[in-house]
């Protein structure tokens, strides 16, 4: 029987017993697993206070002796001759300027090349863009109305018709009581910024007989002028507009 007076089973001893010798045996197991980390820290942190101390009785002595600290292309500090580091300064310095140099040797030609290439297509620009010119219109009889590609205009004679696109264009005036002497238009085929001269010479119209002025239909005299360059103009815009979709062959 056992202390409080109840009767003691055998197997349930033998199973407390295993019980209490596994608890032992992990607690003993733990205690030397903790005592290993604490060993394993002591041992770091002794490696960690030489490597400390290590390092600054090298920086101390190499310094002592005039020598410079430098890390090399691995990461690693490496102490040289005063000497030895300056030649490796120039080299480097060498070659930071020939890296340097290179790249603006770059940066020039990529600045030239878009410059050259700008300045091909100004040029080209000017060349070959149809920069309007100029038509002056003469007149033996000032204050004729001038007639520019079957349009009146608001200019009379003597003017200057500036701001006229390349191509082909005609030309003619009109005043009331006169008539051209020749053809009723001229002709002209302007080029880029190129001024033409237009001279027409006028002379007074014959008068019309009262009858033959009643038996006139409603058309007037410029109209009829009008509608003759109106339709020469026209002939001109076909004719160019045929020979730009079927140019002549040579």
């Amino acid at each position: 029987m056992n202390q409080s007076g109840k009767p003691v089973n055998k197997d349930d001893d033998q199973l407390r017993q295993q019980i209490r010798k596994r608890l032992e045996e992990q607690s003993q197991r733990l205690q030397k697993e903790i005592a290993a980390l604490e060993d394993r820290e002591t041992k770091i942190l002794e490696s960690e206070r030489m490597r400390r101390i290590l390092e600054e009785e090298r920086d101390a002595y190499y310094t002592n002796l005039g020598y410079v600290k430098m890390i090399n292309d691995d990461g690693a500090v490496e102490w040289l001759p005063p000497a030895r580091a300056q030649a490796l300064d120039d080299k480097v310095g060498e070659e930071i300027d020939d890296i340097e140099g290179g790249q603006r040797k770059v940066r020039w030609f990529a600045v030239g090349w878009i410059g050259g290439f700008i300045f091909l297509v100004f040029v080209l620009f000017l060349f070959f863009w149809p920069r309007p010119g100029s038509i002056r219109v003469v007149c033996n009889v000032p204050e004729a109305q001038i007639i520019l590609d079957s349009d009146t205009t608001l200019f009379r004679t003597d003017a200057i018709l500036e701001g006229v696109d390349p191509g082909q264009h005609i030309v003619s005036v009109y005043k009331s009581g006169y008539r051209i002497k020749g053809p009723i238009y001229q002709q002209v085929e302007l080029k880029r910024a190129e001024d033409a001269l237009m001279s027409f010479e006028l002379e007074l119209a014959p008068e019309i007989p009262m009858q033959a002025t009643q038996r006139q239909t409603s058309i007037s005299e410029p109209d009829t002028i009008l509608e003759r360059i109106r339709q020469r103009a026209a002939e001109i815009q076909a004719r160019t507009a045929s020979t730009a979709v079927n140019p002549v062959q040579p």
